[in-house]
């Protein structure tokens, strides 16, 4: 294995269940569900050593598989995440993504996070559930924010909206 591989290896520690929001068809008793389900997750990442992961999907999809877009109606920028990886370009996130902007407009054929930087921002976010947009919450506390759907087939579509709190 590697020097790169090993460094990009990484363990995944949820934040607090108040961090965390799972969103849609949330399913009683862990069963599964066909509906699709959000989750708006806020994940702390730490690199080396821990448990070894699978190679993230963002670093070789050849495809679309998620896009974030900030809306028109944001008010400002937004950090985004390409991989959670723990290396980042911006310190805490890879880009600014600019207000009226998706992701995939730079070439990412994945995006698996927002940041807020800041107190006094908020973030609504929205999923696409193959027919509608559905709310998926709003977060009011800086930090990194994980997005996914569990049972739908990608892209996975999401839609964030910055606003002062």
């Amino acid at each position: 294995m590697d020097l790169r591989t090993c460094m990009r290896r990484v363990v995944r520690l949820t934040l607090p269940t108040v961090a965390a929001l799972a969103l849609g068809g949330l399913v009683p008793g862990g069963t599964a569900s066909a509906a699709p389900v959000a989750r708006f997750q806020a994940v702390a990442v730490e690199s080396g050593g821990g448990t070894a992961v699978a190679a993230d999907p963002c670093d070789t999809a050849t495809t679309l598989m998620s896009y974030i877009f900030n809306a028109n109606t944001s008010v400002v920028g937004v950090g985004v995440v390409k991989s959670f990886d723990g290396q980042y370009d911006l310190g805490s996130y890879d880009r600014i993504l600019s207000v009226g902007t998706r992701t995939d407009s730079w070439g990412w054929k994945c995006a698996s996070g927002f940041y807020i930087g800041g107190p006094g921002f908020c973030v609504d976010s929205f999923f696409w559930n193959g027919s509608s947009w559905q709310y998926g919450g709003t977060r009011r506390d800086p930090g990194l924010y994980e997005v996914s759907i569990q049972n739908m087939a990608r892209p996975w579509r999401f839609e964030i909206q910055a606003r002062r709190c």
